[in-house]
């Protein structure tokens, strides 16, 4: 389901419900495992293919049957996915805990920044003493059916936390990469799992060479077989929070467009929306031709439109109002942008009721350089 285009996605969803039919209807029983896979790739096939009442369908079916934490896991995580790509943040984040908590693993309830910095050192210290060779451990498969069900919930969590709880993200991604460390077994988000230690070390911490260590060895890690899908994910990471201390903005923007071809290659749509929208932000702020930069982020735009990424899309839309402003090809000026892709009365709120603290972000520094440009220096200044 990853490795296919779109139209192999389709024929995929097609042969996996020709296959559900000539199960018949008690085959749940009968063939138990293969029918579990067989709704697995359906779901994860509709998914792919943006048919979102298809995948819930086909997962709903796989949470009423499933027998392991594994089975049911994997259900939490399309569920989380799903919840994430619809503005649900919230939603995702309750019942990704949730699912932790019933595999053994608790979080505070409201962390803060002290106790993450603190689980960040404590991690680092200890790889630093353990030296384990991350591009040489194991893939994980099936030797430890707990530590999948964890790495298939995080997947679909550490996005919505991110959002909504940041500090709380940072424990999530601890706790994953620690458990892999001490049972020397890597799932296949281990590259997503190395590149964010190295963003927190960079972020809490100010280590910055160290966390360009993590971040270059999560793309290596990323190149072996097991790893791959999380090429993307290991583009993203690298290319927005750490890659750009040592390097030119402008040299991320490549970063970023090798990991949108790759997760088309590998149907991983959430990705594409994160790549499109870190794209946009970072093409706006590094002095590209703003036509170019105009022309590209719309044209990616469209494919949140066709997958309703409402959170991403709102993200690029800001950059694309601020770009347009500042070449003269809209109406907005300093904090009013009335009539444009990014209407301070529908967004705005919208992002505040949704907890969108990083839109508010985007939105505000876009705002204040365009209002600078144009010498609003009350605007700026609100």
């Amino acid at each position: 389901s990853r490795g296919l285009g779109d139209v192999y996605k389709r024929q995929g969803l097609t042969h996996a419900r020709a296959g559900l039919e000539l199960l018949g209807e008690d085959a749940w029983e009968r063939h138990y495992r293969l029918t579990l896979e067989l709704h697995e790739q359906a779901a994860l096939m509709a998914y792919s293919a943006g048919d979102n009442p298809g995948m819930e369908q086909y997962s709903e079916q796989m949470f009423q049957h499933g027998r392991d934490p594994l089975d049911l896991a994997k259900v939490q995580g399309m569920r989380l996915i799903f919840l994430s790509a619809s503005n649900r943040l919230k939603d995702a984040l309750d019942l990704g805990l949730e699912t932790l908590r019933s595999l053994g693993q608790e979080f505070p309830a409201d962390p803060d920044w002290e106790l993450a910095a603190a689980k960040v050192a404590e991690l680092h210290n200890r790889i630093e003493r353990e030296n384990p060779d991350f591009l040489s451990m194991p893939p994980l498969h099936d030797q430890d059916p707990q530590l999948a069900a964890i790495s298939e919930i995080f997947i679909g969590i550490a996005g919505a936390a991110y959002i909504t709880s940041p500090a709380l993200c940072v424990l999530i991604f601890v706790r994953c990469l620690e458990l892999c460390v001490t049972r020397r077994l890597l799932p296949a988000c281990s590259p997503w799992l190395i590149v964010g230690q190295g963003i927190h070390l960079s972020a809490l911490l100010g280590k910055v060479e160290a966390a360009h260590e993590y971040g270059e060895k999560s793309v290596r890690l990323a190149e072996r077989e097991s790893f791959r899908t999380f090429m993307p994910s290991a583009l993203y990471h690298q290319g927005r929070y750490v890659h750009f201390w040592r390097y030119p903005l402008r040299e991320t923007l490549d970063l970023f467009t090798r990991g949108i071809e790759i997760s088309h290659d590998y149907g991983d749509n959430q990705f594409i929306a994160y790549l499109t929208a870190v794209w946009s932000r970072h093409a706006f702020w590094a002095s590209i031709s703003l036509d170019r930069m105009v022309e590209k982020a719309t044209r990616l735009r469209g494919f949140l439109d066709t997958f309703h990424y409402d959170v991403q899309r709102r993200w690029v839309n800001i950059f694309v109002t601020a770009a347009q402003a500042l070449r003269g090809g809209t109406l907005a000026r300093g904090a009013s942008w009335r009539r444009t892709p990014f209407d301070d009365d529908r967004d705005l709120p919208d992002m505040k009721q949704s907890g969108d603290r990083q839109g508010l972000l985007f939105a505000n520094c876009a705002k204040a350089w365009v209002a600078t440009l144009f010498g609003d220096h009350s605007t700026v200044k609100k």
